[in-house]
């Protein structure tokens, strides 16, 4: 059972982080949780769900947003500062 509740906190982590950088990849472009939900289908509710990582983002969703936001699926998962992803999303 131990290793079952090691699994889902790094499950929970990774939607953490995967919404984190949806939202910032968001932030970036100047746009609102409504205006990403417009671009990719899904309701503002459900964005900021994904973003909070609240709800899990599957693989359609994440190819949605690579897709509209421009950045490579990697890129969710990927390690990297801030600063550096910041100014390559706003070269795009």
């Amino acid at each position: 059972m131990r290793a079952y509740g090691r699994l889902m906190a790094a499950v929970r982590l990774l939607d953490h982080t995967v919404g984190s950088r949806v939202a910032l990849a968001r932030i970036v472009r100047g746009w609102t949780c409504g205006q990403l939900a417009g671009r990719t289908g899904l309701a503002p509710r459900t964005v900021k769900g994904i973003e909070a990582g609240e709800l899990r983002a599957g693989a359609t969703r994440l190819f949605g947003f690579s897709v509209v936001l421009g950045v490579p699926i990697s890129w969710f998962f990927e390690p990297r500062s801030r600063l550096r992803w910041r100014r390559q999303l706003t070269r795009q």
